[in-house]
């Protein structure tokens, strides 16, 4: 078995009680079913206060029922009861494995860390983009991804993570260019060597982009309009969208690298499970429109405000599988010119 991951995978520590953002508030805590039978053997008052906050939500999830917004385990030092009492042990599979996600296609596990946590969010935004490789002896998991599809995928994210790195051309350029990489890539995705062939040749990028011509007129309404549709995890989050404006690049073309950099990582591959691969390349796109317009409204003068900013933005897009659905469903062939041109104009 591969192991893939971010350099700062290993580095992130949880910093619990400190955390400016906990993760134990806004979000539905899911209890997966080796933790609640383990909840079940709880003795004396914690087991039965444990046990009275659990409910089952409308996928027949059981999940912690919330208490003024939060997980009802959380304790005003921002600590875990659970974790206090009894250990990091204690803890339900979303909760010990959060921030950190895993990916698996078979021989290939990738493994980061999101930008919903403000810790790790700070370490992606921040150290450059690196990616740590070793095997072990763990045998391939089971999977039934189609062979051919899955190595196209793989050798034009290679590709793909070249063009984001090309300092020929501004990062709205890149992400242009990209959307047209996708769109031609999920087309001939089992009979790929001709479109990969094309564009592993960096001397015709210039011209590619030439081509990519945007509309006079960009319509950033269209793209707010959309994330206004979404349900949001906090009440502040809709008041900064209603701020709005103007997509403009980020400040530091660096960090608008990296973040390009992350959302390729961990969404690229994932359209070896359903071929989708124009919609998650579209969701860096979109991604960094809004964070462009966040900075450019709200104008944050520190680390730990633009931190802030940034983080906020995944915890209600990233996290939110309700979310993630309606951007899914928005996205596709008919949105590429609006994105297009609002990426090459802005």
């Amino acid at each position: 078995m591969k192991i893939r991951e971010q350099s700062c995978y290993a580095d992130f520590v949880c910093i619990a009680g400190d955390c400016p953002d906990t993760c134990c508030r806004s979000w539905e805590v899911v209890i997966d079913e080796k933790t609640k039978a383990y909840y079940e053997t709880l003795p004396g008052e914690l087991g039965d206060y444990v046990r009275s906050c659990l409910i089952t939500d409308e996928e027949g999830d059981t999940c912690m029922k919330p208490k003024d917004g939060a997980c009802p385990m959380l304790l005003e030092s921002g600590l875990c009861l659970l974790q206090k009492e009894l250990g990091e042990q204690a803890l339900s599979r979303v909760c010990d494995r959060y921030p950190r996600f895993t990916h698996s296609f078979g021989a290939l596990t990738e493994r980061g860390i999101s930008l919903s946590c403000p810790v790790a969010c700070e370490m992606i935004l921040y150290e450059p983009f690196l990616l740590t490789e070793r095997t072990n002896n763990d045998p391939p998991d089971l999977n039934d991804l189609d062979p051919d599809g899955f190595f196209a995928l793989l050798q034009g994210r290679q590709i793909a993570f070249r063009i984001a790195e090309d300092a020929r051309f501004t990062v709205r350029q890149r992400m242009a260019l990209l959307l047209r990489f996708a769109e031609e890539l999920e087309d001939s995705l089992w009979d790929a060597e001709e479109v990969l062939q094309n564009w592993s040749n960096a001397d015709l990028l210039p011209e590619t982009l030439a081509a990519l011509q945007p509309s006079r007129r960009s319509d950033f309404g269209k793209l707010t309009a959309l994330w206004q549709q979404m349900e949001p995890l906090t009440e502040r989050y809709p008041q900064l969208l209603r701020r709005l404006q103007k997509p403009l690049p980020l400040p530091d073309e660096a960090m608008e690298q990296r973040l390009l950099q992350y959302f390729l990582y961990r969404y690229f591959l994932q359209a070896a499970y359903d071929g989708k691969l124009l919609k998650k390349v579209q969701l860096a796109a979109a991604s960094l429109l809004l964070c462009g317009a966040i900075f450019a409204a709200e104008h944050p003068n520190t680390r730990e405000e633009e931190v802030d900013l940034i983080h906020l933005f995944s915890r209600e897009l990233e996290h939110s599988e309700p979310n993630l659905a309606v951007f899914y469903r928005w996205a596709g062939r008919r949105r590429q010119y609006l994105l297009r041109s609002l990426l090459l104009l802005s």
